[in-house]
């Protein structure tokens, strides 16, 4: 016996094919718990091709189906959602809403598409993946696990976004790029190329991760930043304002580069340092930083740093420092020996570290 027939009511699709009501010739459940009684309308199709006379797939409300698309297995198909093309919906999928799905879009095993979403081209949303709110896939992306695209965000390509990533806001993902682990891409970031965003990492604001960097551990990069070549940030880095990280550096640990800071070459900044302002950093010749000083029980870090004129920048517990006197003013609750090593580790290790031809440092203060 078929588990449905198709009516003489009809209707124009989306898609501009006469579509056909259906109505269920026996009774049963759909795999959400779902009662169809026999006789109840479902939804509509083009033709009997379009829902199969097997297992528990069903549509229903306003939904349509059109083309050569396929909904088979356990996969229900309702509200407005309209389903085009050569697509297939199997397994226990769901899509629902007003999502749209065509081309050759795959929606299967656990796979939920809802709100205004639109999956295109050979996408394919499987595993307990969720695409929801104003989201659109298309290309080749594969999107699995428990991954969630959802807000207006935008993913095309082949990316691959898997495990528990998140891409939402207005955030866009393309070429070859993969976010997995508990990785989440938000507000207006831009990744592409081949770069790679994993574990804990954030990406948001209006940040670009490009060509084949890598973003993971707990590392955040935001504002306008940009990540790209070869670079690392890793641990707990944060990289933002309009500061740029290329090349093959690489920053890690609780690193914090910003402003207009340039990182580059084959540099390694890692530990507390603070990079700020114009720095142009290509060696680690170009960067020294001591952290932690002890203050009274506390810790702060004392990075010096080469601007993109050669000059020595300094920055203190996350304060800029342009000259010895300033510097001695912050730690002035040291105690006169703390106080006279503090001073031979900027003028010493600075000398070794950094060019300090534009520097004056008079005989009187390194003494």
């Amino acid at each position: 016996m078929k588990k449905y027939e198709l009516t003489s009511e009809t209707k124009n699709g989306l898609f501009g094919q006469t579509l056909y009501r259906i109505k269920s010739c026996i009774s049963f459940a759909t795999v959400s718990g779902y009662e169809v009684k026999k006789g109840d309308f479902g939804g509509w199709v083009e033709k009997e091709e379009n829902l199969s006379q097997d297992g528990k797939a069903w549509i229903r409300d306003n939904a349509e189906v059109s083309g050569n698309a396929e909904i088979l297995d356990n996969a229900e198909i309702f509200d407005d959602a309209k389903i085009g093309g050569r697509a297939k919906i199997f397994g226990n999928a769901k899509v629902y809403g007003s999502a749209v799905i065509s081309f050759d879009a795959k929606i299967h095993e656990n796979a939920l598409v809802c709100g205004n979403a639109r999956v295109f081209h050979d996408a394919e949303v499987c595993g307990n993946a969720k695409i929801c709110n104003h989201a659109e896939i298309c290309g080749s992306a594969v999107i699995s696990g428990n991954a969630k695209i959802r807000d207006s965000a935008k993913i095309f390509g082949n990316v691959e976004i898997c495990d528990n990533a998140e891409i939402c806001g207005s955030a866009e993902v393309w070429d070859n790029v993969k976010v997995f682990g508990d990785a989440i891409v938000y507000g207006y970031a831009r990744i592409s190329d081949k770069a790679k965003i994993y574990e804990n990492a954030e990406v948001y604001g209006g940040a670009r991760v490009f060509e084949n960097a890598r973003v993971y551990g707990n590392s955040k990069i935001f504002d306008g930043a940009e990540i790209f070549g070869k670079a690392e940030i890793f641990d707990s880095a944060k990289i933002y304002g309009k500061a740029e990280v290329y090349g093959n550096a690489e920053i890690y640990g609780s690193a914090k580069i910003f402003e207009n800071a340039e990182v580059c070459g084959d540099a390694v900044i890692c530990g507390d340092a603070v990079i700020s302002k114009d720095a142009h950093i290509s060696s680690p010749e170009h960067l020294m930083c001591v952290s932690p000083i002890p203050v009274n029980g506390h810790s702060a870090s004392l990075t010096l740093f080469r601007s993109n004129k050669g000059e020595l920048n300094i920055q203190f517990n996350m304060k800029d420092v342009k000259t010895i006197d300033e510097f001695k003013a912050f730690i002035d609750i040291f105690d006169e020996i703390s106080d006279r090593l503090a001073l031979i580790t900027i003028v010493e290790l600075g000398k070794r570290c950094i060019d300090l031809t534009t520097q004056k440092i008079n005989e009187g203060e390194t003494e």
